[in-house]
């Protein structure tokens, strides 16, 4: 499992991190996860949706999305290899959290019409925190991974 602070991994992304893993690694595309945190205010990767932002974007901006798309796939293998090499027996624990910070941002109408982006404390709103821990054989903490 590979987790990023990223809005998402565009499939041809995904795609080229999976079969380099696999090619370097031996680890099989169903075996890998790749998460991100649906993060807005993270870098933009290369991707098909891009062709929607080109007007706005110079040919350096676009350089530089396509070079950084490039070093984040080849560090993403590496730090896969990386995990591979450091395998050992671990304990797994798992638990639920909850915050209550969040709030819906979509309100319909009460008539026909858009949909308006503000603030909806009526709207449903999912404030589960799964946790999952993971920690060595002698209890030292090695990774947690939350929603």
């Amino acid at each position: 499992m590979v987790t990023t602070e990223l809005v998402g991994f565009h499939a041809s992304v995904a795609d080229t991190i999976a079969e380099q893993v696999e090619k370097q690694h031996g680890l099989s595309r169903a075996r890998l996860v790749l998460n991100s945190s649906h993060t807005h205010s993270g870098p933009d990767l290369l991707c098909d949706r891009l062709v929607f932002w080109t007007w706005r974007l110079s040919a350096e901006q676009l350089r530089d999305i396509e070079d950084y798309t490039r070093q984040l796939e080849d560090q993403v293998v590496a730090v896969v290899g990386a995990a591979l090499k450091d395998l050992r027996p671990a304990r797994l624990s798992f638990g639920h959290g909850e915050a209550n910070f969040g709030v819906n941002r979509r309100r319909k109408p009460e008539q026909s019409g858009a949909v308006s982006f503000v603030p909806n404390p009526l709207g449903p709103v999912d404030s589960d925190v799964p946790v999952l821990r993971m920690e060595s054989e002698p209890g030292q903490l090695r990774a947690v991974v939350f929603g």
